[in-house]
């Protein structure tokens, strides 16, 4: 009796977990499912980026999720269990692993896409930067979080001044708002005299949370093989923090960049700045309204343009989407009620001229997915269109270079994958022909 419940209960847990796994597999493969299941005008749209990030995932990790799943058949085969109705959960599972192997494949498709791009930064063809037989592809691909044992953090560095702090807090009454306003910087642990570039990173996720904890792939290369310096900024996101403070925070850890990345043998005269999803908003922004006095209070006369931007999957044009403009406008002020004024001055599409005028105009590289159902990839193409309209009258070079991944998800760069390892090709060499031009 008890062996029987036991076998009962290992078929369900078993079918349930296949059947999951199917259904996600699936909508990896599929955006346009995604869309008819959860989009704007579905039932289920407070759904769409749980399943967004789920389906990106599982599209990104399919090798390590085939290796599960076949040591899971072949469990099954060796203890014998013998259900007739275990036999079609196995044969329906072997249909989704195909499934994982074909998401897997396509990674290395899009490879071509990849040094297609690079090939436009250096202008001639190039050869892959590893080769898939190499130890250290392989060695990624096994453990997707790995980091070089060269790489050195110094966490939780406060960027904000006492009164800063106090201010933050007399607005929110809430210290954990103010114990935002810190930055975690990476270097190479071997000291150097010379100084090298600084990448500025700011994660979002919805404009409502951050993470400030997340080292990425190509950021973990631009450290180890490049040198560079990457800095991941923390920044206030409650409603009780507008957007416009957001902006604030970032420039004063710009300010104290300028100030003290000497220290860890950053280059103040080199900055980048990276955003991922959301981030790239705020990023867009820092860039684009760089020296503008209202943004920041006390240090109006501090220098805090970058030379470039680097957009991951993110939203470049609010007014493209309406439900991106509430979304904005509820996380951000707490408020349902689009403002057009307030969305126009936080749009970038929108500030494009205002910053050219300023000759606040940095280089742009922009990333998207043509499967990612949080941002279409018209977003990113009208940001280009409207970039170039307004820089090509004096520049001949393209200074707003565009890629996309034709068959990735939205967050396909947060671990070691064939993709997030395309990118970090991209990236590096974005970033030495930004270093040569600059």
């Amino acid at each position: 009796m008890i062996g029987a419940i036991f076998l009962v209960s290992v078929t369900f847990s078993y079918a349930l977990s296949v059947g999951l796994l199917a259904i996600f597999t699936g909508l990896a493969m599929s955006k346009q499912s995604c869309q008819a299941l959860f989009g704007t005008n579905s039932p289920l749209m407070k759904y769409g980026l749980s399943v967004e990030i789920i389906s990106s995932l599982i599209t990104e990790y399919s090798l390590h999720l085939m290796t599960l799943k076949t040591a899971v058949l072949l469990s099954i085969r060796y203890l014998g269990f013998s259900l007739n109705i275990l036999w079609l959960i196995q044969l329906f599972d072997c249909g989704t692993i195909l499934g994982l192997m074909f998401l897997f494949y396509e990674g290395f498709v899009e490879e071509a896409v990849a040094h297609g791009e690079i090939g436009k930064l250096v202008g001639k063809n190039i050869n892959p930067y590893l080769a898939f037989t190499s130890a250290n592809y392989m060695n990624k691909l096994i453990n997707p979080l790995w980091t070089s044992s060269d790489t050195m953090v110094y966490p939780s560095i406060t960027y904000a001044t006492n009164e800063e702090l106090r201010e933050a807090f007399n607005i929110s009454q809430d210290f954990k708002e103010a114990s935002k306003m810190v930055l975690d910087i990476y270097t190479r642990r071997e000291k150097r005299i010379e100084l090298y570039p600084v990448l500025i990173s700011l994660h979002g996720i919805g404009w409502q949370h951050e993470t400030k904890d997340l080292f990425l792939p190509h950021e973990k290369d631009l450290v180890v093989h490049n040198n560079w310096v990457v800095v991941n900024v923390g920044y206030r996101t409650s409603s009780k923090a507008t957007y416009s403070h957001q902006l604030q925070d970032v420039k004063r850890a710009i300010r104290w960049i300028k100030e003290s990345i000497h220290l860890f043998g950053g280059d103040q005269n080199s900055i980048i700045i990276q955003g991922d999803s959301t981030g790239v908003h705020l990023a867009a922004l820092v860039a684009l309204t760089a020296n503008d006095p209202r943004y920041q209070p006390g240090f109006e006369s501090l220098d805090t343009s970058v030379k470039g931007v680097i957009c991951l999957n993110g939203v470049l044009d609010l007014q493209s989407n309406s439900n991106l403009a509430s979304r904005f406008m509820n996380n951000t002020l707490g408020v349902k009620v689009p403002s057009p004024e307030f969305a126009t001055e936080h749009n970038p599409i929108e500030v494009i001229k205002s910053a050219k005028e300023a000759n606040n105009l940095a280089k742009f590289l922009i990333v998207n997915c043509g499967r990612d159902t949080l941002v279409n990839t018209s977003v990113c193409q009208n940001f280009k269109q409207e970039y170039d309209s307004v820089s090509r009258t004096d520049i001949e070079k393209d200074e707003c270079s565009i890629i996309t991944l034709p068959n990735s998800r939205h967050i396909f760069y947060s671990g070691w994958s064939p993709r997030s390892i395309n990118l970090s090709n991209v990236v590096q060499t974005w970033c030495k022909q930004f270093t040569l031009n600059s």
